[in-house]
């Protein structure tokens, strides 16, 4: 199983390969958006990879119950899921999202970030 710091390693990737789109052409927001929620994805399983002993999630409704039951990251949860369905309509549905839209999805990202650590 990965590490934290390699969890880490992905969610930095993702979160800067997300930065370099935000401000591109509409037809990418989508990817800024779904590469967001895998950069918080990452550093929830680096929070658990960290845990002693160690967790793992092995599928999103799994992460989402461990938050849940986590007293640390359940002040978040509404931040995760948020990102979370931002990604499921950016990856099953058109949607033509707002720069407001991006707005709260890095926040959401910002305050997963902040319980992480």
């Amino acid at each position: 199983m990965p590490t934290a710091g390699e969890h880490l390693e992905k969610a930095r990737c993702a979160e800067e390969l997300a930065f370099r789109l935000n401000g591109s052409v509409e037809r990418e927001r989508d990817w800024i958006i779904t590469l967001m929620f895998y950069a918080a994805v990452h550093c929830v399983e680096a929070y658990f990879a960290g845990c002693n002993p160690p967790v793992h999630s092995r599928n999103h409704n799994e992460r989402k119950l461990q938050i849940d039951q986590n007293v640390q990251l359940r002040t978040m949860a509404n931040a995760y899921r948020d990102l979370e369905n931002f990604s499921t309509i950016a990856r099953y549905r058109y949607w033509s999202f707002s720069d407001q839209d991006l707005n709260e999805a890095f926040q959401a990202l910002r305050q997963i970030q902040a319980r992480c650590r």
